[in-house]
């Protein structure tokens, strides 16, 4: 057997134990390589996403020499929450960029915890299974509101521009995906033009308006 057929037999494994649902596999797959698949990957890709796997519960067990080998049961119940999925995502995608020292799901628990302390009457909620879709989205807000900082400084830090918002609020900030894709992309200047009537961009009314 082939290094990567075994390592992706490996993530399979993992995916089971983690009771990972459709979503939040491809969530994990696509916050790892890029690609929402794992068919294809390379050996190195694979070991990645293992590494990511191993950091929110999976313990890869040594194969036994009975014949009837009982799986382990699952590391972690299904969450109520379907924000959770997109929690993890980030949290691992963080950890990927090195903005954080443990992506495991015990330190998301953890700053999930620490959030909701003010929400909960003083007493944050222990477990991301335990959290309600409420709780989940600001906890989920705080994390990409942490996690656009981050994300700005590096791209000031390496001499690129941060994007423009595409709103026409004068107060607004770029949103996540946009500061996202401008990480993730370094080197490529941001769009800065916004069409807001079918003629007029932003920049002509700013300067009309002064």
């Amino acid at each position: 057997m082939n290094d990567a057929k075994r390592l992706l037999q490996l993530v399979q494994i993992g995916r089971r134990d983690l009771s990972l649902d459709e979503e939040d596999y491809r969530a994990l797959l696509e916050g790892v390589t890029g690609q929402r698949s794992a068919k294809g990957l390379k050996a190195a890709q694979l070991e990645a996403v293992l590494t990511a796997m191993k950091g929110i519960g999976f313990k890869p067990k040594a194969k036994s020499p009975a014949k009837g080998r009982q799986m382990s049961p699952p590391s972690h119940a299904r969450v109520k929450a379907p924000e959770v999925r997109k929690l993890r995502a980030i949290w691992i995608t963080m950890a990927q960029d090195g903005f954080v020292r443990d992506g495991s799901e015990d330190a998301l628990a953890s700053y999930a915890k620490r959030i909701t302390t003010t929400h909960n009457n003083g007493a944050g909620v222990a477990s991301l299974e335990w959290l309600t879709s409420a709780q989940a989205s600001r906890v989920l807000e705080s994390l990409k509101k942490w996690h656009v900082r981050l994300m700005t400084d590096a791209i000031i830090e390496r001499g690129d521009p941060v994007p423009d918002t595409l709103s026409y609020r004068h107060d607004a900030k770029p949103g996540y995906d946009l500061i996202r894709d401008a990480y993730e992309n370094p080197g490529r200047r941001p769009p800065r033009i916004m069409v807001l009537d079918g003629n007029k961009a932003i920049d002509e009314l700013n300067n009309k308006a002064q």
